[in-house]
């Protein structure tokens, strides 16, 4: 199984363990991760440890939300073939609508997955609440 993960988050080497995991029970896992990113108030490097598939991508803006990825990489891992297709970002995102552009220009038609942290039922203001429900209704799982 081949399972492409877009996560900014995953520039912390803790936070790449189940992906380790994962690639030790025979699954391929590549991660695009930011190339930095501020964690608790600190900019933290992506720093793949030897043989860990995982591409650094410049990120514009700041904000979980409100921030897009540099196109020209995603781009390229979706033209290869992939199982499974994880978006570590919330669905109201705008990297998420990104991500999920990129992958209807590509016409890639590989399955994906979504996350949440929300715990409290919201309304967002439109165009959010309408990325959102795009988002959702054609994800695989979430």
């Amino acid at each position: 199984m081949r399972v492409l993960r877009v996560s900014h988050s995953a520039v912390v080497d803790a936070w790449r363990e189940r992906e380790r995991r994962l690639t030790g029970r025979g699954v391929e896992m590549h991660t695009v991760s930011a190339m930095v990113w501020d964690e608790g108030g600190s900019q933290v490097p992506l720093a793949p440890r030897a043989g860990e598939a995982v591409t650094g991508v410049r990120t514009w803006g700041s904000h979980p939300a409100l921030f897009g990825y540099d196109p020209r990489p995603l781009w390229r891992l979706l033209g290869e073939p992939w199982d499974v297709l994880e978006i570590h970002e919330e669905p109201f995102a705008l990297a998420t609508a990104e991500v999920l552009a990129l992958r209807w220009l590509r016409r890639a038609q590989v399955p994906y997955s979504l996350y949440s942290a929300q715990n409290l039922a919201k309304r967002y203001p439109i165009p959010f609440r309408w990325l959102e429900r795009a988002a959702l209704r054609s994800a695989a799982g979430l």
